[in-house]
């Protein structure tokens, strides 16, 4: 089967699947582990972010999608190339990796469309049963469901080891810094797993931007 892979988490779990190997293509921004790093990149940020601070990135952001201009380019000619069985994409975020929507174009043009997988994960049970789903669409099913459950019991002896702590520390997780955006979905549920109390986060929803005076 080959794979593309247009998402960190996704490579990393079809690498640990023991699929790297079938990999035929990542994002700009797949780098774990190790092995991917040198295979074929299907998809770059037209947001040059190397050089500009947290602000600028966010007003070219935003000036794009105001425009209806694209956030990412994608190599039609490579995916034509390599044939890809599956993809792997997202549709959590418009602005943080490509989504389907923005692949319809380059999927459509190649004479056997390949299987499409879109993560959408809310919750830490969505992220780990989304490894379940790359282990049904790779063939990968039981070893999927047994690396899923690992994680689940790594997940619930944390909780327990935490359960009885007077003293939880209080947590505000960033993941913009101008403007300031506070992290949500599954993170808040990271935070108070591992035994403190996030202040602003919101478990199941959406990150969102706050101000200094909160």
């Amino acid at each position: 089967m080959r794979i593309c892979s247009l998402l960190p988490g996704a490579t990393e779990v079809v690498a640990a699947l023991g699929l790297a190997d079938n990999l035929v293509g990542v994002s700009h921004e797949c780098d774990f582990p190790p092995e991917v790093r040198n295979k074929p990149v299907f998809v770059h940020a037209t947001v040059k972010s190397e050089d500009l601070g947290s602000a600028e990135i966010d007003r070219q952001v935003k000036q794009k999608l105001a425009s209806g201009e694209d956030l990412y380019t994608l190599d039609e000619a490579l995916f034509e190339q390599v044939q890809p069985d599956l993809v792997i994409t997202q549709e959590l975020c418009d602005v943080c990796a490509v989504t389907p929507s923005g692949l319809q174009r380059a999927l459509s043009a190649l004479p056997h469309p390949p299987q499409l997988v879109s993560l959408n994960p809310t919750t830490l049970e969505d992220v780990v049963a989304d490894v379940e789903r790359i282990g049904s669409a790779t063939g990968q099913g039981a070893k999927a469901k047994a690396y899923a459950d690992t994680l689940r019991r790594r997940l619930s002896a944390t909780e327990k080891r935490v359960a009885d702590s007077a003293d939880r520390p209080r947590v505000l997780c960033l993941e913009w810094f101008d403007p300031l955006y506070v992290a949500g979905h599954w993170i808040p549920e990271m935070v108070r797993l591992a035994g403190g109390v996030d202040v602003l986060g919101t478990a199941g929803t959406p990150s969102r931007v706050v101000s200094w005076e909160d």
